[in-house]
Parts: C-alpha cells; sequence; structure tokens
C-alpha cells in the first residue's frame, strides 16, 4: 500500500515544490508558455510571493522569490488565495469577478486561465489540496 504524502503548509516551500509537482504532468496545450507570478497579501506571517512556470501548459519550475521577468502577476488576498490554492474557488472565477488583480501579457493571462479550468488541472489541485494545511487567519 502507497505511503500517504506528508502534509505541506500553504505558500511554505513545502507546498510550492509539491504545487510544481502535481501540476507537472498535465496535458500539453501549445503555447501556453507563462511565468506568472503570485502575491499573496495579508497572510498570517505577511505578503508572500511565489512563482510558476509554464511550458506548452505544464508546470516546470516554481520557488518562492519575486520573478522580475514574469509574463502575468497576480495579486490575491490570503483568504481567497487558499480558496483557489484548495480547488475551492477556480482562478479564472476571482480574476472575472475582479478579487484577483493581475497584470501583464493579457493573452498569456488568458492561456493559463484556460489551463487551469481544465479537468486535468483541477484534480491536480483537489489532490494537493488534501496535503495543504493552510493556517487560519485567526490563528
Amino acid at each position: 500500500m502507497a505511503e500517504a504524502a506528508a502534509e505541506v503548509a500553504f505558500l511554505s516551500e513545502g507546498w510550492v515544490r509539491a504545487m510544481a509537482d502535481a501540476h507537472g504532468d498535465l496535458p500539453r496545450h501549445d503555447g501556453v508558455t507563462v511565468v506568472v507570478q503570485h502575491t499573496v497579501t495579508g497572510s498570517p506571517d505577511g505578503d508572500a510571493t511565489y512563482w510558476v512556470a509554464f511550458d506548452d501548459g505544464r508546470t516546470i519550475d516554481a520557488g518562492l522569490e519575486a520573478r522580475p521577468d514574469a509574463t502575468v502577476t497576480v495579486t490575491t488576498p490570503y483568504a481567497l488565495a487558499a480558496q483557489v490554492a484548495t480547488g475551492e474557488v477556480e482562478a479564472s472565477v476571482a480574476f472575472m469577478q475582479g478579487r484577483s488583480k493581475v497584470a501583464g501579457d493579457q493573452a498569456a493571462l488568458l492561456g493559463w486561465l484556460a489551463v487551469t479550468a481544465t479537468p486535468a488541472y483541477r484534480q491536480a489541485t483537489e489532490r494537493l489540496a488534501r496535503r495543504t494545511r493552510v493556517t487560519p487567519l485567526d490563528a
């Protein structure tokens, strides 16, 4: 029987690695090659920044620092970012409702949002969500 994957704290280095691994084997989406930098505001530990690099729709790398060369930047409040990370809210819905602020290449943004709305992406997010520990804001 396979051993359960270890729990990872949302926005930690372990979570960023686990997220990249979970989304690394997605189906190809030709032309969706983008670096998305996320800034999460108001987390229990202060603002946090991480980035994710996609090549043809697959996650190829990720890290915790800022990426000045990011194609798209997304700024999201902590509670909403946790909901997106755990699959409760889709990234495209947060964007369309104006709850996430986005800057950068709009064509790249739309390609990335299309990838995040696929069943394969949602399934990978759900698998990661089962391992993700989100610290409540009132903790």
